[in-house]
């Protein structure tokens, strides 16, 4: 598998393509929830390990000791199923079975271990192979099983009345979501991203079940996704220099060399036949040739004397780091504000009239990650909301507020990630409903709506 090829569409991201995912589509959830106060101390449930539980070592080691367990069934379709499943179709005693396995207990035991350790350096073979490193097929197939495990034991744990246990369980989830990430490219980022969205699927269950202690607080706390996307973009674009190595300094390559990575960057992208590529490059010389002495990139004399394949090359090179520029300069804004704008400056990069640019190609899409990564903060949005809409029915005989202006100040319900706004909210007779709008001309993300009722 090519990660170029999947990355413009961002591919990866179907891992979410599960019916745990369908339940974020547009069709309304219903959802009942369970008033419970906010009680001190109010992070006792944090939803993330305290910095001081934190114990020096790398938790790559550990995550990777974790995965080596043979572990039968995990990853298979009734697996996926079981993590699947919906409330009224949850096997829970095949689950019990699953998780008292001991390769489950060891592999559990060392994710907890993990997420208690102070840092997560993977060290992949990818600052050698680049995309062609395995190592992230290794790790992405390993997050959506194992986040599944961990989300299977924050599950049960949640069913039984055992908080302590899901609290831990969720912990565990969320940092697996966030060391998968680190340093990692966009592409590994999406595995995290699935993970994340396992454990907030954990928090929807928790906040239908009596007794359930309040999650504002660790909900409000969680550290922003979308903060992160910059760390992976750039750590996705790195990954093009070492698949290609040589590209930054095309200008000092022989012909031999530059044109050995235009064929390897060709296949990269699915365009196979090597004459086609030798032909293009052929007729985009003089252009390259022109425009890299009109961008003060080399004199007329040094582009005369450089082989074509290479100022070729360099060209190419060239307009796809002022295309980053354009669109990562974005990243500074909002996900309202970042969205739109590199939206349109993506289209624009596409249709411009140019002639084809294999690096142009694999551009990361930057309005789908910016989409993908604010949802997640989206959504640890609306269950906050919920969290607050159940101090507030705790409060006021188990009514819930005619809008969400009267959950403040104590609580007060955070914006949408995604439009900068608050979060609709309609009463109604037998409940009410809150929901977020799916954005304009993407299937990225889609819209929310949960049906909310009270428990009596």
């Amino acid at each position: 598998m090519k990660h170029a090829l999947l990355l413009p569409s961002l591919v990866l991201a179907a891992i979410c393509a599960t019916a745990l995912a369908q339940q974020q589509q547009d069709a309304p959830v219903a959802v009942t929830i369970h008033p419970q106060k906010i009680a001190a101390p109010e992070l006792k449930y944090r939803l993330l390990p305290d910095a001081a539980d934190l114990v020096p070592g790398n938790a790559a080691q550990v995550y990777l000791l974790a995965f080596g367990q043979r572990i039968e069934g995990l990853g298979s379709l009734e697996f996926n199923h079981m993590v699947e499943a919906p409330d009224n179709e949850f096997p829970l005693d095949k689950a019990r079975r699953l998780l008292a396995q001991h390769q489950v207990v060891v592999a559990l035991n060392d994710l907890q271990l993990a997420a208690h350790r102070q840092s997560c350096t993977w060290d992949l073979t990818d600052r050698e192979q680049g995309f062609n490193s395995q190592a992230f097929n290794y790790l992405d197939g390993n997050a959506q099983w194992y986040g599944g495990l961990i989300y299977l034991s924050a599950r049960v744990a949640i069913v039984d009345g055992r908080f302590d246990a899901a609290s831990s369980a969720l912990q565990t989830g969320f940092a697996l979501s966030r060391n998968l990430a680190n340093g990692a490219p966009l592409s590994q980022s999406m595995a995290a991203l699935y993970v994340h969205s396992l454990m907030r699927a954990g928090v929807l269950h928790w906040a239908q079940y009596a007794n359930a202690p309040n999650l504002y607080w660790p909900l409000l706390n969680l550290p922003s996704r979308y903060s992160t996307i910059r760390a992976a973009i750039e750590n996705e674009t790195a990954m093009v220099d070492r698949t290609f190595p040589g590209l930054d300094r095309a200008r000092n390559l022989s012909t031999d060399e530059s044109r050995d990575i235009l064929r390897r960057l060709s296949t990269e992208i699915g365009r196979h036949d090597q004459v086609q590529t030798i032909l293009q490059m052929m007729r985009d010389y003089p252009r390259a040739k022109r425009e890299v002495v009109e961008s003060g990139l080399l004199t007329s004399q040094a582009a005369q004397a450089i082989p074509a394949n290479s100022l070729t090359l360099m060209w190419y090179h060239d307009q796809y780091r002022r295309a980053l520029d354009n669109l990562t300069k974005y990243l500074a804004l909002p996900p309202w504000q970042a969205e739109p704008r590199s939206r349109e400056t993506l289209n624009a990069i596409m249709d411009a009239d140019r002639p084809f640019n294999p690096l142009i190609s694999i551009l990361p899409h930057y309005p789908d990650a910016i989409l993908r990564f604010a949802d997640a903060d989206r959504r640890v949005a609306m269950l906050a909301t919920l969290e607050a809409l159940r101090n507030y029915a705790a409060e006021h005989q188990n009514t819930l507020p005619d809008s969400l202006d009267q959950l403040s100040p104590q609580t007060p319900a955070p914006i949408d990630a995604i439009t900068g706004k608050p979060f609709a909210y309609q009463k109604a007779a037998d409940g009410a409903t809150l929901s977020a709008p799916a954005p304009e001309n993407t299937r990225a993300v889609n819209a929310r709506t949960w049906k909310i009722t009270v428990a009596h």
